[in-house]
């Protein structure tokens, strides 16, 4: 404990594995508390979302910080320091193309990971991360494209 707040770990792909089907199970045996909470997010939207609007205005930066560790945790098992020893080690750059430019403002590095396993993989700029997805994560199509444009290079 540091600064009298709790400190939070990651979670392994194990512990949210057993936490998410946990979540499952109790929401099985309590069908009431989905429409319950549907019921009273639908009645309180609009102050919910002016409270969120107020809080992020008073500080952005704050809450951009709390949001990527939440989602990097919650999505890939990280934690900012992970997050942060990967950069390094990458040599503060894209692990595709060596860009020192995460390419959009305000959102960072992409998260490169396996979408059927979840294992991550590295850090990309944005455009390195659309183009492993518009070449659906497919070794075959990449190296079509490589041998496409080698071949049209030469005319």
């Amino acid at each position: 404990m540091m600064g009298g707040k709790v400190e939070k770990m990651a979670l392994s792909k194990e512990e949210r594995k057993k936490r998410n089907e946990y979540q499952r199970e109790w929401r099985k045996k309590h069908p009431e508390y989905r429409d319950y909470m549907r019921e009273w997010q639908i009645k309180n939207r609009d102050k919910r979302n002016m409270q969120q609007r107020e809080r992020f205005a008073k500080n952005p930066e704050k809450y951009r910080a709390i949001y990527k560790k939440k989602s990097l945790e919650w999505n890939y098992g990280l934690n900012l320091e992970d997050y942060n020893t990967m950069l390094v080690e990458q040599g503060d750059c894209c692990a595709i193309c060596k860009s020192d430019n995460p390419g959009v403002k305000n959102r960072g590095w992409h998260v490169d990971h396996d979408h059927i396993t979840g294992d991550v993989r590295g850090l990309l700029c944005h455009k390195c991360n659309h183009l492993l997805g518009n070449a659906r994560d497919n070794p075959e199509i990449l190296t079509a494209a490589i041998q496409y444009l080698i071949k049209k290079e030469g005319k």
